[in-house]
């Protein structure tokens, strides 16, 4: 066996006891005070509106499992990337002792603040890189449960926009089914799936076939990256006759970094994991002063998920 086949096999181990992890809190309600909902035609609304579901004002997380879950997915990630067990390990030591509020962290992940995160990376000298991918699986949990209960009467092909429409994050992957010709893309923030036109870049829109253009390996993989000259930016995407059930969406985007790499070379951009597409147009100052105040519009406790 390759060196190549023995890294992929392992990061499908990964994703299968990632997914176990998953599966294992999923029927826990991971809130003290969950995200508001509103009504199934409210939420088909701001869909058609090109606005995400997902508010995270006035959230709070239940103790006992912010807790476990963390040392779970500690032990996960040292387990599969040992190549990287200081760092994490350096994170690990300070979430233990409590020089990283776990609470603080879940806020900042949840309400997509960004700046926060890399604050606490540059106060504690941590690895960034380390940080952002532990601070995406540790808010999994919390965006899937409620995207599970905000998409539960919702029907997705409302939705246009290219980035998520739970949780408004850029999408991590695509897939396109190789028999019916199907592109969904992918949220690697809450699992959330959801179709897509085919020859669109879903960071700026562009149908322009002549900006559109593929990076493909050298070797006759199922991977490619669809990028656009007009934004510049690129997704990494996946071509199989897979059910979308089936296809193993974290072992892809972990095990094709060496794409990653080549597409920057030909000077295309790469999302940090940690950007979202804020509501707001005037910009995102508005919106993070919402969220750190719990005063964003719309919903109330009483519509809260159960």
């Amino acid at each position: 066996m390759s060196q190549k086949e023995t890294a992929l096999n392992k990061l499908e181990a990964f994703d299968r006891d990632f997914s176990a992890l998953l599966k294992k809190y999923e029927s826990e309600n991971p809130f003290q005070r969950p995200p508001a909902i509103t009504e199934p035609e409210d939420l088909e609304q701001r869909l058609s509106e090109g606005r995400y579901l997902l508010r995270p004002c006035g959230v709070e997380f239940r103790s006992d499992m912010s807790g476990q879950y963390a040392l779970d997915l500690f032990e996960l990630l040292l387990e599969y990337m040992p190549e990287e067990g200081d760092g994490l390990q350096a994170i690990q030591e300070k979430f233990i002792s409590g020089e990283v509020d776990r609470f603080k962290l879940l806020e900042f992940i949840f309400s997509n603040q960004g700046p926060d995160i890399a604050r606490i990376v540059r106060q504690h000298g941590l690895s960034f890189d380390l940080m952002s991918m532990f601070a995406v699986y540790y808010g999994r949990p919390y965006r899937a449960h409620a995207a599970k209960r905000l998409l539960k009467d919702v029907d997705l092909k409302l939705w246009t926009a290219g980035y998520c429409p739970v949780c408004g994050h850029w999408p991590s992957l695509s897939h396109l089914h190789d028999k019916e010709g199907n592109r969904h893309l992918w949220c690697l923030h809450c699992g959330t799936i959801w179709p897509f036109k085919r020859l669109t870049c879903p960071f700026c829109l562009n149908e322009d076939y002549q900006k559109l253009d593929f990076v493909t390996p050298e070797t006759n993989e199922p991977y490619r990256a669809q990028v656009c000259s007009k934004c510049k930016r690129y997704v990494k995407e996946i071509r199989t006759n897979l059910p979308l059930d089936d296809v193993p969406f974290d072992a892809v985007f972990l095990g094709t970094i060496s794409l990653d790499a080549a597409v920057r070379q030909e000077g295309y951009i790469q999302e940090s994991p940690l950007n979202v597409r804020y509501e707001d147009p005037e910009g995102n100052e508005l919106l993070l002063y919402r969220q750190q105040r719990g005063t964003c519009s719309g919903g109330s406790p009483e519509d809260e998920i159960e």
